[in-house]
């Protein structure tokens, strides 16, 4: 248990440090700290969520008459299959994001993805809508940054 801690507080401590150099070696304005310090401190609220589950997953593992976890590890994750196409959706998201757009790239796979885990059609195209309308306004709207929204043999 207390190794399992060792990497979020490596972690951690690697962020406060770029942190602290950032302010004080740089003298960035807290403005540019902004949007990173909000997305961080949400991805540690929910890395700590995700710790607690796996020490009280231990621990109800410990006791007697406990029941075998479906994501158990013990056999090596790399010798899962399912881990390979996970990481092959990845890297057809990274292609389909860069051919296709980052627009439709991306819903177009999410949609695909949902299809294939048996969703149904009405949650993939609902999926895949919701990315495309979320893309587009968190970063052409929001951000105001000009994506390559074309795929790349209309550019």
């Amino acid at each position: 248990m207390k190794f399992a801690l060792l990497f979020p507080v490596i972690i951690a401590a690697g962020v406060l440090a770029l942190l602290a150099s950032g302010y004080f070696a740089y003298g960035y304005d807290w403005e540019v700290f902004g949007f990173p310090l909000g997305l961080g401190v949400v991805c540690v609220a929910l890395a700590a969520f995700s710790l607690r589950a796996e020490f009280t997953a231990a621990r109800a593992e410990s006791s007697p008459g406990a029941k075998k976890d479906l994501m158990d590890e013990s056999e090596g994750l790399l010798e899962n299959p399912q881990t390979w196409v996970q990481l092959g959706w990845f890297i057809l998201l990274a292609a389909g994001s860069y051919l296709l757009g980052f627009i439709l790239g991306p819903a177009l796979l999410i949609a695909a993805y949902f299809q294939v885990d048996g969703r149904g059609t009405l949650v993939s195209l609902a999926a895949g809508a919701l990315s495309a309308a979320a893309v587009w306004v968190i970063f052409v709207k929001i951000f105001q940054t000009p994506l390559p929204l074309q795929p790349i043999f209309m550019r």
